[in-house]
Order: structure tokens, then sequence, then C-alpha cells
């Protein structure tokens, strides 16, 4: 049980300090360097620095809280901060035990108020302070000691998950790498890309008709809506048009790129979309599967950085294998019961890695709710 004396305010046990004005822009962030970048991202470190004099003068360890996306992350060595929002907290005396306030805070219930600021609803929390010696020691010691426990099947899970995409290539591979009649696809297919209606014509964008963006292909057979919709008056004054039910899309570019999808339904497109039109003696699924297996290879004939881009003339350009219907459907039937199978195993370890996160959420809300050791 916890004792009510041991409840304390957060400005009660915390000194909070801004970072000093040496803040590393994104934009100059290193991929390595002698000096992490810390920010509120996802990622634990941000990218790296070779400027010492962005380094933060800071009383090791402390805790950093991105105040806009209400992370935590624990910092034992010299760092900088990356962008902007993030406060660092060190407890205020020696009797706070710098990791046991690190996992009481990350265990902490914040509103969720988007890219607003979240530190004022930070200061709101009350903290435990056990006055009994020793405790958070303990407390700690067991919490790490379940989490290393953890962290290993999660990383077993990971690592099932990994080759599960590698299964998933091989299956596409053992399908069509082998002897084909190809010509190429620009041959076989009528392919264009879509357009985007002026943004300063709202009226433009109030109608039925869905408009995908590249963004929202994710190797989905069945699209059948979009996140936007338009006029049929927003096609006749833009590049946009109509796809029929069966297009095979591909995106071009963005961080998409190369993804895949079919259409169910009569839709629009931006221009970082290619349509494959549905041609006789070619099943869709045969179309989509392919380009699923040549994804690789059409994204290393892209240009760009980190997210190359492949134009419409390199998909036309692709070697296309030629079959008949028979063969066609025998191929779909193979890689869907294949696929059938991966994605049953996919799900199962999807579950267990949601599973694994919750019991990380109970092991910290046991920890500090007194019920973790005595």
């Amino acid at each position: 049980m916890i004792a009510k004396e041991e409840i304390r305010l957060f400005d009660q046990c915390f000194n909070t300090l801004s970072p000093e004005n040496k803040k590393v822009q994104r934009k100059q962030y290193l991929p390595e360097g002698k000096i992490p970048v810390i920010d509120q991202g996802e990622d634990f470190i941000g990218g790296y620095t070779n400027d010492h004099n962005k380094q933060q003068d800071a009383d090791l360890p402390v805790i950093l809280f991105g105040d806009h996306t209400r992370r935590f992350k624990y910092v034992d060595f010299p760092f900088a901060v990356g962008a902007d929002g993030i406060k660092i907290l060190k407890p205020i005396d020696k009797t706070i035990s710098d990791k046991f306030a690190y996992y009481q805070l990350t265990q902490k219930e914040l509103p969720n108020k988007g890219y607003s600021r979240h530190y004022q609803f930070l200061r709101k929390v009350d903290f435990w302070v056990p006055q009994k010696r020793g405790v958070q020691e303990k407390i700690v010691e067991t919490i790490e000691t379940q989490f290393t426990r953890l962290d290993a099947a999660i990383k077993s899970l990971k690592a099932i998950k990994a080759k599960i995409k590698l299964f998933r290539i091989s299956v596409l591979k053992a399908t069509f790498d082998r002897e084909w009649h190809y010509d190429k696809l620009g041959h076989l297919f009528k392919t264009t890309s879509g357009g985007t209606p002026s943004r300063s014509n709202k009226k433009y964008y109030t109608g039925t008709i869905p408009w995908l963006k590249s963004g929202e292909l994710n190797d989905d057979k069945h699209i059948e809506d979009s996140e936007e919709h338009i006029t049929q008056e927003a096609i006749d004054n833009s590049s946009a048009k109509k796809f029929p039910p069966n297009t095979v899309m591909i995106a071009l570019y963005g961080a998409t790129t190369g993804k895949l999808g079919i259409l169910k339904k009569e839709s629009t497109t931006n221009q970082a979309i290619c349509g494959i039109f549905p041609q006789e003696g070619y099943i869709t699924e045969f179309v989509f599967y392919f380009l699923l297996f040549k994804r690789a290879a059409l994204i290393s004939q892209g240009k760009g950085g980190a997210q190359p881009n492949i134009s419409q003339g390199i998909v036309k350009d692709t070697d296309f294998p030629k079959a008949d219907e028979k063969t066609q459907r025998e191929v779909i039937d193979f890689v869907e019961s294949q696929l059938s199978i991966i994605d049953k195993i996919s799900d199962v370890v999807d579950a267990s890695l949601a599973k694994a996160e919750k019991l990380r959420k109970s092991i910290l809300k046991s920890a500090f709710e007194g019920k973790l050791v005595n």
C-alpha cells in the first residue's frame, strides 16, 4: 500500500530546464557523429552532430520529455538536443532515484492534445516517493529484470516478423523467377497517371468521386474508397482522370513508392500514381502479384535519395510475362494459398507483440501502485 504522505506534487519532485540555446536543427542532423542528438521523435537517437558547442551541460543522468509527443527518454550520456519541444527533467534531490523517476513518469496518463504542448498536464500529476529505504532501487531492479525477459521475447517476435517478409518474397520469387515469354508492359497495357485539381477551388473537393493519393496505397487488392473526393468539374478542369474497376495502381514517388492497389470502384488519383488499365486476356491479380515481385527492381531503377522516384516510363519498360489465363489462374491460386498461411502467422506475431506492449504497461502500473515489491 502507498501511504498518503508518500505522494508529492510534480513540482516538489523535479527541476525542469529548457535546453540551452544550442539546439540542432533537423536539417543539420548527421547519420553518424560524435554527439548523439536526442529529440522528441520515436527513435531514441534522432541523429548526430560533431559540434561540441551544441552539447548540453547537463548533470547526468537526466529525463527528457517531449512536450509535443509526450515521450520520455532516459539519457545517461553526453548529448545535444534536437529541434523544439524538449524539457529536461531532473529529480530535485538525491532522495529520488533517476531511474525510478523515469519509469514512474512513463506510466503516467497524459491527455493527447495533438501537437499542442503537454508539459502543463505533466505538472499536474502526483508522484510517489517511497519513504522506506531501498524500495526505489528494488522496484527499478524488478522492472528491469522483467523488461529484460520481455525484450528478449519481443526481439524473437520481431525476428520472426522479418523472416515472414522474406517468406513473402520467396513465394513470389519461386512463382515468377522462371522462364517466360516476355513483352514490355507498355505494349500489353494502357497506362497513365492521375492529376491534382486546383486546391484553390474548394468546390472541386466536395464531390463523391474517389480521389486517391499515393500515400493511400498499401498493397490493398480491394480499394473501394479514398480519403478525399472530387467533382466531375474538377476532372474536367485538371489532368485528373477516371480509372475503371480492376485497374492496378502503383505509387511512383513519396514514402510509398512501389506500393500497389487494385481498384474495385471507378476512381481518380493524383499524379504520383500510375494506373495500369485492365486488359483482356490478363487477370488483374496476376498483374498485381507480378509487380509486387518486381517492386525492388523497379525502385532500384528510380532516382532520388532515401525515397527514390520511379517514372511511368520505368513501369512501361518492365518486361512482363505473357501467359494464358489458365497459367495465370494457377499462379494466383498458388501465391494466395501460400500468402494466406503467411498472413495467419503474421497475425499471430502481431497479436503477440501487442500483448507484449500491454504487459510492459501492466508491469509499470503494478510497480507504481505498490504491488510489485513489498
